[in-house]
């Protein structure tokens, strides 16, 4: 019965909790080492190969960071070190581009990009990662967590995509600047994911 199965299942997790708890220990430890290795990680990027793009850079981005209400000092950079379009840091959030990607593309597209970026520090999106990492680590153990996690991140992804359409005030200017930095990424490596995280 029911009843009997519990009592099996209780008295078989009391026998193995130790082997349970190790294993827990174990995972914790490792994923800790991947969270501080990721925070590591964003502190090169921001000082290892960067370069201050032109004056004209800057200007979009303050044009939108008033738009958005954004009264912090935001900074842009082009990276040797990243592939994608990344905002980082919370007390002093930077924008980093590839190099090259900036002079790949209009200056309409360059803005809805910057665009995307802005709405994750408008988000509070880099603090919200560092929690939810936090909680993967802890859990990592339970695919429930996993899956959360996945959705929450695609979520986020699609709210910033609408605050840069709101932004820009273009929705078909974005996704061609999307399509135009897919493009370029695939030329350069055909394993590298799409802009944002989200291959579609």
């Amino acid at each position: 019965s029911f009843f009997y199965f519990v009592n099996d299942f209780k008295s078989y997790f009391i026998k193995y909790i130790p082997w349970i708890v190790n294993f827990w220990f174990v995972g914790l430890l490792i994923f800790s080492f991947r969270f501080i290795g990721g925070l590591l990680y964003i502190r090169r990027l921001r000082t290892r190969f960067i370069n201050k793009p032109d004056q004209f850079v800057e200007s979009i981005l303050n044009k939108l960071l008033v738009s958005a209400g954004i009264k912090k000092s935001v900074r842009v950079f082009e990276s040797a070190l990243v592939k994608v379009p990344v905002a980082i840091g919370y007390f002093k959030p930077i924008i980093l581009f590839p190099l090259g990607l900036i002079l790949g593309l209009p200056q309409n597209q360059l803005e809805a990009i910057i665009a995307h970026e802005v709405a994750h520090i408008k988000r509070y999106d880099f603090i919200v990662n560092i929690i939810q990492t936090i909680a993967e680590t802890i859990f990592f153990y339970h695919p429930s967590a996993w899956w959360i996690s996945a959705v929450v991140r695609f979520e986020r992804e699609k709210c910033c995509d609408d605050i840069a359409v709101k932004l820009c005030g273009n929705s078909l200017t974005y996704s061609k600047a999307l399509l135009n930095i897919q493009q370029m990424k695939e030329q350069e490596s055909s394993f590298v994911l799409a802009a944002g995280g989200n291959q579609n």
